[in-house]
């Protein structure tokens, strides 16, 4: 084959190497948040300091409500005669809840596509957080069943969007059991 032939092909070559350099070049290297889509399933205005009260309960069952509220700099068992809750413990649970960034899993499901995922309003533990003086919850989670040991999935209160998350506000409340109608207990919380 003749020199003069080849020319075009290696300019021709010579360009599309150089397209895709170009290309590839100015893409900045994306993080495994922006890869997986996270989002972020807590308002951006609640810190760990706004929250003063929490509030836990398996659905259906509010008179079995596990209330925990902040009196001063100090945690405490708003049902449990106002026992002295576990500081620590509470502030970790706290810093759980608002970092809970779920990766989507399923939008616009009907009240029956949620049952699937443990998650209606009748059958899903609820995580409620508030602002001091407040009786709107910022912070309304449902929590679903775990499709394995290591993801739970969630939604908003009121929303459709199905999440799967890797921190579990639920077991991490003291409720361990596959039974989504248990309820957590204050004694989980104590001192």
């Amino acid at each position: 084959m003749k020199p003069s032939k080849l020319i075009p092909f290696i300019i021709i070559l010579a360009i599309l190497g150089g397209l895709i350099y170009a290309r590839t070049s100015k893409d900045e290297p994306q993080t495994i948040v922006t890869q997986s889509q996270l989002q972020k399933l807590v308002p951006d205005d609640l810190t760990a300091d706004a929250v003063a009260r929490i509030e836990l309960y398996a659905a259906g069952k509010d008179a079995e409500k596990v209330v925990i509220r902040k009196v001063g700099d100090d945690w405490k068992t708003g049902n449990g005669f106002d026992a002295p809750a576990d500081t620590e413990k509470v502030d970790a649970y706290v810093k759980t809840l608002l970092g809970l960034q779920g990766e989507l899993r399923a939008r616009d499901v009907s009240e029956e596509g949620l049952k699937d995922y443990k998650l209606g309003e009748d059958e899903a533990f609820r995580v409620q957080a508030f602002k001091a003086d407040a009786t709107e919850a910022a912070l309304d989670i449902l929590v679903g069943k775990a499709p394995n040991q290591n993801t739970v999935f969630l939604r908003q209160a009121g929303a459709s969007e199905v999440f799967v998350e890797a921190a579990n506000p639920r077991s991490e409340a003291g409720v361990s059991s596959p039974e989504m109608s248990d309820s957590p207990t204050t004694k989980h919380w104590m001192d």
